[in-house]
């Protein structure tokens, strides 16, 4: 390669010779000589001569010292012992590693040595610590050899010093709801583990499962943890409100309860499924915050909680410090003594102890409060009302006029999963009044006449109406008739006369079946079009592949009632923009005309007094050898829109209505 560079470069010379002369001759003579290798016994960035190239030992070293893994670097010295050095160097670290780059090699040929400068930065959350350190390389009969030293981790290190890495976590932040009212804040909870210091090891395991069974957690998965957990260590099971501290705690030995600060809402259930949990965070959380989170620290895993973790935690400030590798006594390096002099003086004598130089620091910064609309009487009433429910049953509760999520209550068999505003199920009749505004804008009003016959055949797919229809309410009957008795066999008529792409406008309207970003879990329904006639028909009375959540009906009832869309909201500064055709005032006051005729005439009659306006509905579901229904009701009155579903129900006004009546009593 360097014998065509020089017939190249004498190529060069010669022609520029002829038509440059002198100058241009002299100059690319000396640039000829600078691209050629230097001769040994001078210092060059460039391998001399009777010198190879160290590129491949300065890429392992970098390679190691990112891994903390040094097995694959060629020492002068054996390669254990430089390990055994980087472990205690890095011990205090937390598992913090550099992100490593050479920034420049030197060589020397008389001593066959070289010199490189690598630059090093370590990633604490959002900022870095970046600095210099440089190691040196001796070349062998093998090739080229890493010279172990400490300096190379750091240029201040020494073999009595190491580097740690310590955080000062910030207050996390609170959760604040309607009203000002805090919702999570913290609180004591003790934590409630076996301490091995103080049982022997087979019966810290028989603690451990008696504990666990006692407390309702994984036996199995505990007792794994106290038998891999150090001898001296104290093993979580669980944490607890006082409360809950169970006196049986006291009769297994090695169990205590150890107080503890935690976020913690009203009551342990209280809003759960909205407001979250806080847990370990998983490996994936600790490896991407940089430092930030470590595997001790709680963190939101759930709801609220979770989404908006960052925000609540805050940011940790990091100290990264050179310290005395074992006890006070330990000397430091005579660099650390000397960056510590420079401010707080030099040290006295040789049995001295340098104070500890900091190597970075930032300051932490303290979470920021979430503030949300939940309201918490209302929430703690509609759960206490789900309390008596059987199986599972969700509740949503809005402010009628803007959309603010009050309440989002679900029953406990719902498991702690966000069925109120997240569930996906068939509306059943409740959706008929996004049908009733695809009519309207048609040219229907709601003293219009409709057909409401005993069945209807789509397709060869047979249609009925629910088994207690009134028998008076056949025949040619007014639009809000059909509304306020709930007939299918009108609606589904009435289906023909509207396309699939006019269903799923008028829905939008209403706010059901377009996606938003509300900023929690969330789910505003799904309308899909579709070619196929019994898939339309049964979409028109809310069946088919028509799909909303308690949330996204209580959206329909409130833009109903505010005779303007309406799309539910609960973090505040996060309100979604409808971008649906807009609900017009006139179009309001129609469906509210329908609305009121189910209170007064229909089939809600049950919530007369309490509410102004409402629907019922019932969604058939296989349940295996049989089918079973959703039971749902939607409402308005003055303050409220309101929608129940109850998962297994009888009927819409047994089921669902009585639970919105002990909500509003």
């Amino acid at each position: 390669m360097r014998t065509a560079w020089v017939a190249a470069g004498l190529s060069m010379i010669f022609r520029a010779a002829r038509r440059g002369g002198l100058v241009a001759l002299v100059s690319l003579t000396m640039a000829l000589a600078a691209c050629s290798s230097p001769a040994p016994g001078t210092h060059s960035s460039l391998p001399p001569n009777n010198l190879p190239s160290a590129a491949g030992t300065v890429q392992a070293l970098v390679t190691a010292l990112q891994s903390g893994k040094l097995d694959q670097v060629p020492f002068s010295t054996p390669e254990t012992a430089a390990q055994a050095d980087l472990d205690t160097i890095m011990a205090g670290m937390d598992g913090l590693r550099p992100s490593v780059t050479p920034a420049s090699v030197t060589y020397d040929g008389i001593n066959n040595t070289a010199t490189v400068v690598l630059n090093q930065s370590y990633p604490l959350g959002s900022k870095t610590f970046d600095f210099q350190s440089t190691a040196s390389l001796l070349h062998a009969a093998s090739g080229w050899q890493v010279v172990w030293a400490p300096t190379i981790v750091h240029p201040q290190l020494s073999e009595q010093t190491r580097l740690r890495h310590t955080r000062d976590l910030p207050k996390r932040a609170p959760i604040i709801g309607h009203d000002n009212v805090t919702l999570v804040q913290q609180g004591l909870v003790f934590d409630l583990g076996i301490d091995k210091h103080i049982v022997k090891p087979a019966e810290a395991l028989t603690s451990a499962s008696a504990l666990a069974k006692l407390m309702k957690v994984d036996a199995t998965q505990f007792v794994k943890q106290v038998k891999a957990a150090g001898t001296d260590a104290f093993v979580i099971a669980i944490s607890v409100r006082p409360a809950d501290v169970p006196s049986a705690i006291e009769k297994i030995p090695g169990a205590r309860a150890l107080p503890n600060q935690a976020m913690l809402g009203p009551s342990s259930t209280f809003a759960q499924a909205i407001l979250g949990v806080m847990g370990s965070p998983t490996a994936a959380q600790v490896a991407a915050s940089h430092g930030d989170i470590q595997a001790t620290d709680s963190v939101g895993i759930s709801g609220l909680e979770m989404r908006d973790d960052a925000q609540l935690r805050g940011t940790p400030g990091h100290t990264i410090a050179i310290v005395p590798r074992t006890g006070p006594s330990a000397s430091a390096s005579p660099s650390a003594a000397a960056s510590a002099s420079s401010t707080a003086g030099s040290a006295s004598g040789a049995a001295s102890i340098a104070p500890t130089p900091v190597l970075y620091s930032s300051s932490a910064v303290p979470g920021t409060a979430l503030r949300i609309t939940l309201d918490l009487g209302l929430q703690t009433k509609a759960e206490t009302v789900l309390g008596a429910a059987h199986g599972i049953a969700s509740m949503v509760v809005l402010d009628r006029s803007s959309g603010a999520l009050l309440a989002a209550a679900n029953s406990s068999a719902a498991g702690g999963n966000p069925d109120a505003t997240f569930g996906r199920y068939a509306p059943g009749s409740t959706f008929k009044i996004a049908t009733s505004l695809a009519v309207l804008r048609h040219g229907l009003s709601p003293s219009s006449l409709v057909d409401c016959p005993h069945q209807i055949t789509v397709n060869g797919k047979v249609f009925k109406n629910y088994s207690d229809y009134p028998a008076n309410g056949y025949g040619r009957i007014p639009l809000s008739e059909a509304v306020a008795n709930s007939c299918n066999t009108a609606f589904i008529k009435l289906s023909t006369t509207i396309s699939p792409a006019d269903l799923a406008e008028a829905a939008g309207s209403l706010g059901v079946g377009i996606d938003y970003n509300a900023g929690f879990p969330s789910f505003f329904g799904s309308v899909p079009t579709t070619s196929d006639p019994v898939v339309q028909a049964a979409d028109a009375i809310g069946q088919g592949d028509v799909l909303a959540s308690p949330m996204a009906m209580a959206g329909l009832s409130a833009s109903v009632a505010s005779a303007h869309t309406i799309i539910p909201h609960l973090v505040v500064g996060t309100t979604p923009t409808p971008t649906g055709a807009p609900l017009t005032s006139a179009e309001g006051a129609q469906l509210q005309t329908l609305m009121k005729a189910v209170v007064t005439s229909g089939t809600g009659q049950t919530l007369a007094g309490l509410v102004t306006g409402a629907k019922t509905g019932t969604a058939e579901y296989d349940a295996g050898k049989t089918i079973k229904t959703h039971a749902w009701m939607i409402a308005w009155n003055a303050r409220y829109a309101i929608a129940v579903m109850v998962y297994h129900g009888q009927t819409a006004s047994g089921t669902a209505g009585p639970l919105i009546r002990q909500f509003l009593s």
